[in-house]
């Protein structure tokens, strides 16, 4: 195979899926990847997962990426409070939920350092996420606001007090309609946790 076909035929993936390749080239030698990889065409971010050097890459892609690379998962926590516009600070790794063993993923390319995140939750709490096109035309699959919220106290067993809320510098009114809507209480109900009811009726009376 030539790399001239290979890059002609996905030169527009954002993710390149050896899966997909096989299905469009019956008997690739997975070999010419290695050799790719070497000469410094594509580099590799997970197993059987590529994609070209000189990628344009931004937040939109690297949540792309984590979705795809490690399944099932979702992309949660500190990325998705960001992305909803509840927390102001920047996130500089990926953070997702997953029902499968916990994983972390480096990406260390000379123009980004980063890591693609994934924490372990029980099956019966991995829910409350949905699809959305971005502005980069890809597909993520991302945290509601309401289930970015709990799965971040959730996993946060440090953040206890008012003092440890406050520091959170959640935006109000996103917040305030997230805590007094009905979604979140029924959200709540699923996750049965007395310490984490215990951390949203502090954050409605900050809120109140």
């Amino acid at each position: 195979m030539q790399y001239i076909d290979f890059h002609n035929q996905f030169k527009n993936a954002p993710l390149i899926d050896l899966r997909d390749v096989l299905v469009v080239f019956p008997g690739f030698d997975k070999r010419r990847l290695n050799e790719w990889q070497k000469r410094g065409r594509i580099r590799k971010i997970a197993s059987n997962f590529y994609v070209f050097a000189g990628i344009n890459i931004n937040e939109d892609i690297l949540m792309f990426w984590a979705n795809k690379a490690y399944t099932p998962s979702y992309v949660s926590l500190e990325s998705a409070l960001s992305w909803h516009g509840l927390i102001p600070e920047g996130v500089f790794e990926i953070t997702s939920v997953t029902s499968v063993k916990k994983r972390a993923i480096k990406i260390d390319f000379p123009e980004i350092k980063t890591a693609l995140n994934y924490r372990k939750i029980k099956r019966e709490l991995f829910f409350g996420y949905v699809t959305v096109k971005i502005e980069s035309g890809v597909n993520i699959i991302i945290a509601e606001a309401e289930k970015a919220i709990l799965d971040f106290l959730y996993f946060r067993s440090d953040i206890k007090t008012r003092k440890d809320l406050l520091e959170l510098r959640l935006e109000e009114e996103k917040i305030k309609k997230i805590l007094f809507g009905e979604k979140i209480g029924r959200y709540l109900e699923i996750f049965d946790s007395r310490t984490l009811e215990k951390k949203i009726n502090i954050l409605k009376k900050i809120y109140a």
